[in-house]
């Protein structure tokens, strides 16, 4: 262990740090805010041990909000302390390649090892460089390293049977499950093609470092044992591992990230907000009184999502919202019903759920379109995800229309496709629609909202709410699309249930946090861009921000992670 552990403090200790440009403006606005506030205080000695665990240095947007959550909680007489990998895996969801241990062989020709070896380099020096500003001790994955502990794990990954790959434990981890949905997340596929080698390739560079990141974090919060855990996203190879890791040893794990309404972070207990907005009781918020003032709050926010501004992503800046034109752009039957079907970006965040009806997004798919060829009363329409070519930086690889093209190189005459670079709206489908069906869409919730009954198929929060049906079997879900045209609109009982977690979701646990910069989900930013609002540490004291108390609150006493 000592061995690479010395090589690793060398590297920080003695050698000038590369910086992005981003990295270095970060830090030096954190010297700007020390420099006027003076050191932070000691930690209380009856502070909280509390980790930050970093898993990308060139994401200045989790550097900062790690320094944020680590200037707060010394401000409140805690211990956090910062994890970062520092070349301690093999490769990761950022540098497939990885710092040169195992050899890449013939798909590691596009960029040198030089060069694959200076990003990950980069990626230490700048999560170093960011959180030490903030004052935060710093650990590294490399310092918890056996020697012959790589090559004894990519040799045994090399002798496993590529089918087997997904069904991997390690020390109780589910290390395979997190490799491949790091794997779906590198090649922006939704599935492992076994035939690829360059995509099984991918995938068992994944596990090696999905068992590297099992051992060596679990050595971390072995030997230093923090009383509390906080990371980023708590899905894929680093922050899924960790999560199950800290899980496994009872130790409280808090995930965040960054949801799409503007200026706004949400908080998980024990796993990632992809699976607690679906597992968490309905009583934290099905009893909430909503008053006039948080209606209309509400309804203003909904309304502005048909053409956006209010959140991160803005698909279609210049919706078509006329229904006689996408009628006549589809050529739709205005005498039939219409069941509108929404994909979702195959890709992301496809982790392991329990209540799958179909085995993929593409099974679900290829057999409504089959039903609905023999349904030629009802009109199907496909609207494919616009994230799929303006999700910015990742698009798809996999884009829905292709794959289905493969298995419906002409599709029946009551089956359409809205393909995702069209400005035809979702909103102005969904009115127009009989009837929803979704997959693992965010969008079931605004669909219901609007009265049209949604019929859940795969795993989104939508599910088990009260005002959507829930679909556990290819077998009940083809019972329900036989009778598909008599399903009443949404109740108001159930539109109340919508409106009540519709505000619990955007405004309770969607937290706004004044305290990050407009532009703060910029990666790349403009000169002289700010990342924080504040020029004082004292606004981070206790009882200066509400939210800010309550994300403290929520890391040191456990208490739910929302506005009141």
């Amino acid at each position: 262990m000592r061995g690479e552990g010395v090589y690793w403090a060398k590297r920080i200790l003695g050698r000038k740090p590369f910086l992005t440009k981003a990295v270095a403006n970060l830090a030096a606005e954190l010297d700007e805010l020390l420099k006027a506030s003076g050191p932070l205080p000691a930690p209380a000695p009856e502070g909280l041990k509390v980790a930050l665990v970093s898993g990308n240095g060139l994401n200045t947007i989790a550097l900062s909000m790690d320094a944020l959550w680590g200037m707060a909680l010394r401000l409140r007489g805690h211990n956090p302390v910062a994890l970062i990998c520092g070349e301690g895996l093999a490769s990761c969801e950022f540098n497939i390649v990885g710092p040169g241990q195992v050899d890449p062989g013939r798909f590691g020709a596009a960029l040198s090892r030089q060069a694959n070896g200076a990003l990950c380099a980069t990626c230490t020096d700048t999560a170093t460089t960011a959180l030490e500003a903030a004052g935060l001790p710093l650990y590294a994955l490399t310092q918890y390293a056996v020697d012959g502990e790589i090559d004894e794990v990519a040799a045994m990954v090399e002798r496993l049977p590529v089918e087997r790959i997904r069904e991997q434990v390690q020390d109780g981890i589910p290390v395979g499950d997190h490799a491949f949905s790091s794997t779906l997340r590198i090649t922006l596929r939704g599935e492992v093609d076994l035939n690829d080698p360059y995509e099984v390739w991918v995938y068992r560079r994944q596990l090696i470092s999905a068992i590297l990141m099992t051992r060596r974090a679990g050595r971390f919060l072995d030997v230093e044992k923090p009383d509390r855990v906080v990371c980023i996203h708590g899905v894929y190879l680093k922050h899924g591992t960790l999560v199950d890791l800290c899980n496994q040893r009872n130790i409280p794990v808090c995930v965040y990230g960054v949801p799409y309404r503007l200026n706004t972070v949400l908080f998980s207990h024990r796993e990632t907000y992809h699976r607690s907005l679906v597992t968490e009781p309905n009583s934290v918020w099905e009893d909430t009184a909503i008053d006039d003032g948080d209606w209309e709050r509400l309804r203003s926010y909904l309304e502005s999502k048909v053409a956006g501004g209010r959140d991160y992503v803005n698909y279609h800046p210049n919706p078509i919202l006329d229904r006689s034109k996408m009628e006549q752009a589809l050529g739709l039957d205005p005498n039939k019903k219409i069941v509108s079907l929404y994909t979702n970006v195959i890709w992301d965040a496809q982790i392991y759920y329990e209540y799958n009806a179909f085995e993929n997004i593409f099974d679900w798919l290829y057999s409504t379109i089959r039903y609905f060829e023999k349904r030629p009363d009802l009109q199907l329409v496909i609207r494919v995800h616009p994230a799929e070519v303006k999700g910015g930086s990742m698009p798809t690889r996999q884009p829905i229309t292709p794959e289905i093209q493969k298995i419906f190189p002409t599709l029946p005459a009551n089956v359409f496709l809205i393909p995702p670079e069209s400005n035809l709206s979702s909103y102005t489908l969904a009115e127009a629609s009989h009837a929803a069906l979704i997959y693992g869409t965010k969008m079931g919730l605004e669909i219901a909202y609007r009265g049209i009954p949604v019929i859940v198929a795969g795993e989104t929060f939508n599910r088990g709410k009260g005002f959507t049906y829930d679909i556990q079997s290819r077998e009940e879900y083809f019972a329900l699309l036989d009778r598909v045209e008599d399903l009443p609109r949404v109740s108001e009982e159930q539109k109340e249930r919508v409106r009540r977690f519709a505000n619990y979701l955007f405004f309770r646990r969607m937290m706004d946090m004044p305290l990050i910069a407009p532009k703060f989900h910029r990666q790349v930013r403009d000169p002289g861009e700010r990342y924080y609002t504040f020029n004082s540490l004292d606004e981070l004291a206790p009882g200066r921000n509400g939210t800010l108390d309550a994300i403290c609150d929520g890391i040191t006493k456990l208490s739910p992670f929302m506005t009141t």
